[in-house]
Formats: C-alpha cells, sequence, structure tokens
C-alpha cells in the first residue's frame, strides 16, 4: 500500500506523520525547541535548531516504516510569516525572525497609515500587521543596517530549509502568499525600502510537481543512501 510523509516545521516543534492514501496512520515523530524572545518583543527561532529537528523527526519517521515499500512523495508545512537574511553563501546572518515577533510594530502601525501602505494593501491585499515580513524588513533596515547590507536573500524558513536539502531557493505559493506582500509583480520591491531591490527570496514554483526532488535529499544530511 502507497503512503505519503508529511512534516509540519512549526512555532515550538517539528512534527513528521507518515500515512497511506487512504489515510491510516503508519507513524509518527516529533521534535520540540525553543524560541528566543525578550520583552521588547522578540520573537526568533535558531535555523541550525530547525533544521536539526527537521532532519530528526524525518530520520525517526521513515524507521518506524523502514519494512514498508510504496512511499509516494513527501509533504512540506510551515509556519508562516517568518524572516531570515542570508548572505551569498546561503548562512543565516540572522535568526528566523517568527510571525511572533513584535519588534516592528510602530514601523507596521506608522506604514499602515501613509500613502504607501495604502497603496500596498490595495495591490496586495494584506493588511499590514508586524507578523508582515514587510515590517520585520523596515525594522531591520533601521536597527541592523549593517545585516541589511550583507542580504544576499530574505527568505522563510520554509525556503532555508529547502535550500539546505536541495541547494535551490524555491517556495511554494502558500508560504509566497504571506511572505511576499512585500513585493507587487513579479518580485519587485516596494520603492519604500531604497537599496533593496536586488534582494528576493526563493522562486515561487507549483507544489504538486516538486517532483524529481522526491527522496534524493543530500545523504549527509540526512543520512539516506
Amino acid at each position: 500500500m502507497s503512503y505519503i510523509i508529511g512534516i509540519d516545521i512549526g512555532t515550538t516543534n517539528t512534527k513528521a506523520v507518515a500515512f497511506t492514501d487512504e489515510g491510516e496512520v503508519l507513524a509518527t515523530a516529533g521534535e520540540s525547541y525553543h524560541a528566543l524572545s525578550d520583552p521588547d518583543g522578540r520573537h526568533e527561532l535558531d535555523p541550525a535548531r530547525l533544521l536539526e529537528a527537521f532532519v530528526s523527526a524525518l530520520k525517526e519517521v521513515t524507521r518506524k516504516t523502514a519494512d514498508r515499500k510504496g512511499l509516494m512523495g513527501i509533504s512540506l508545512s510551515c509556519a508562516m510569516h517568518s524572516l531570515i537574511v542570508v548572505d551569498k553563501e546561503g548562512l543565516p546572518l540572522t535568526n528566523a525572525i517568527t510571525w511572533a515577533d513584535l519588534r516592528s510594530q510602530s514601523y507596521a502601525e506608522a506604514l499602515k497609515v501613509s500613502e504607501a501602505g495604502r497603496r500596498i494593501y490595495r495591490q496586495t491585499g494584506t493588511p499590514l500587521h508586524p507578523m508582515s515580513p514587510l515590517s520585520k524588513l523596515l525594522w531591520l533596515k533601521d536597527k541592523e543596517p549593517a545585516i541589511f547590507q550583507q542580504a544576499e536573500k530574505f527568505i522563510s524558513i520554509k525556503e532555508y530549509i529547502w535550500w539546505r536539502l536541495f541547494g535551490k531557493y524555491q517556495v511554494d505559493h502558500s508560504i509566497a502568499s504571506a511572505h511576499r506582500p512585500i513585493r507587487y509583480l513579479c518580485f519587485c520591491l516596494v520603492p519604500e525600502i531604497p537599496g533593496a531591490g536586488r534582494h528576493r527570496g526563493g522562486a515561487i514554483v507549483c507544489s504538486c510537481p516538486l517532483y524529481a526532488y522526491r527522496i534524493s535529499f543530500d545523504a549527509g544530511l540526512t543520512g539516506w543512501p
């Protein structure tokens, strides 16, 4: 009987489940982690720990189903509205700033009542809020200009995990819909963030044919042959 593995990369833990095409649960696994927070509204996750938890959960659920044949694919879901700044080598310059981080609240409020904010809302349909990567970018540019200047890409947690697995910056429409209100069309960044035009996240791709990657993970990362 064929089966699929689903993995959810959440804010407090990563969970994996293997289930048949008839919905029968074959195995589960998971690993927790702690957020880095403070009274100023900081809420971050360590990218290395996120990757470690992902690999651990995946290994455990595949170990539990090692005697079965018929794995059809692996599906990933992830907490939305995250932001990781990476350099030209793909190394994180920041932790993963999560949806729960409130340090950009004043930037979101100021932008919301501006003409730029109204234009962004008309173009994207996304209300401006501290969880938005746009608000986080405005805060980052102001508070951490050195990091902002070093940035090669601004990506989500899911894009980071995908890049570590396959060496490609790609993202599905679901995550992109939350992460890309900072762009109008074709990744054109809003002009309210000068100097950011060269920074892009992963290419948006359809989640249906993520395709030849199937189980061809880097053996050094996952321990798979």
